[in-house]
């Protein structure tokens, strides 16, 4: 399963078990491994999001990151909608969706009606 995490403290972490580098500076897609489940174990580690598709990848995340300004929340809500899975144990859907998010941000004008 894939999951999003950051190091909790100004260190990066090398999964041995994937190769993956846990940045400490910006959230990693990852996948989970023992490693993982020892260092959020440890609090060196916290996971944000669980279960992304298989297809999700840290480039792509990193780039939903850039688009959004670098918005945690945003760009994690926008990830998930794409590359979300329903049924992951621990995932948690939105509050709202994006598009609620986005209307929040910059509300649409009413249109008027000519007549």
């Amino acid at each position: 399963m894939k999951v999003l995490v950051e190091t909790t403290s100004n260190i990066m972490l090398l999964d041995p078990n994937t190769g993956d580098a846990i940045d400490d500076v910006v959230p990693t897609l990852t996948v989970w491994t023992a490693f993982l489940e020892a260092r959020a174990g440890l609090g060196q580690v916290r996971v944000l999001h669980r279960g992304f598709t298989e297809d999700a990848t840290n480039e792509e995340w990193l780039d939903y990151l850039k688009e959004s300004d670098g918005k945690l929340d945003l760009a994690i809500m926008s990830f998930v909608s794409k590359y979300g899975l329903e049924d992951a144990p621990g995932s948690k859907k939105p509050a709202v969706t994006v598009e609620q998010k986005v209307d929040e941000i910059a509300p649409s004008k009413p249109t008027r009606k000519k007549g």
